[in-house]
């Protein structure tokens, strides 16, 4: 949602203009977008989402979307190799990386260590994502690496976390929340995605992109298509639309 005026000069104008069609977009984080799937799936109202790969993997074996027909992309073979098939079951199709690390008020706090966010003078002034946002695990698994504990089973973070979720100013699900709440100095880091990176920096104040020792994570969104979609001619299209950003 953050970049809607971009999308729509970008990919949804062009779009319509080539389809003859009217877009309906729907905005929400990935979780959002995969339960309305789900809640749908016998009569589907949506042909074509972008979500996490984590997300796309949760949709394929829940039967909710269908393989990619990629010879209808007449860009495919210019993707990243990684990016044809993300999860190696043909249900989806990569067309953005991102980094996640941590926007802060440089001139309030100093972060080396993704620990450091959770430091005594620290922790008050902080958002953390909500574990089901796309920023929520990696955060965790960043925690995880600075603490020395890194279990797939994210026990360690999670516990540190616990620890201090009433300092936590805010457990956020979108990352639209956070600028404000910097603005207002309410907190002073949060980890983000680097694409929400544009309008921290747009703030009149020192706001810094961390490069913590443990190092940064990300991520990869992908493109799926609805199972039994209405539209999924126009949803394969719109795939081929959406990788000429």
């Amino acid at each position: 949602a953050l970049a809607q005026d971009e999308y729509k000069k970008i990919v949804y104008t062009p779009f319509e203009e080539k389809c003859g069609c009217k877009l309906v977009v729907e905005t929400g984080n990935s979780v959002e977008r995969i339960a309305k799937m789900d809640a749908n799936k016998a009569n589907p109202v949506v042909d074509m989402a972008v979500v996490s790969m984590a997300d796309a993997l949760s949709a394929a074996r829940a039967g909710l979307i269908d393989k990619i027909d990629t010879s209808k992309i007449a860009s495919f073979n210019d993707l990243y190799d990684i990016a044809k098939d993300p999860n190696g079951d043909g249900m989806s199709i990569g067309y953005t990386f991102y980094a996640t690390s941590i926007a802060y008020r440089s001139d309030k706090m100093k972060i080396e260590s993704w620990a450091d966010l959770l430091k005594p003078e620290y922790a008050a002034h902080i958002a953390w994502p909500n574990v089901t946002t796309n920023q929520g695990p990696p955060s965790l698994y960043m925690l995880g690496l600075a603490l020395g504990k890194d279990t797939p089973d994210l026990a360690a973070p999670i516990e540190a976390v616990g620890a201090a979720k009433d300092d936590i100013v805010t457990f956020y699900e979108k990352s639209s929340q956070l600028v404000q709440l910097m603005q207002q100095e309410e907190i002073w880091a949060a980890p983000i995605g680097r694409f929400t990176w544009a309008p921290f920096s747009k703030l009149d104040m020192p706001i810094a992109w961390a490069t913590p020792k443990e190092g940064q994570t990300g991520g990869m969104n992908v493109m799926i298509v609805t199972k039994n979609s209405k539209n999924r001619d126009l949803a394969d299209a719109g795939m081929g639309q959406q990788l000429l950003l």
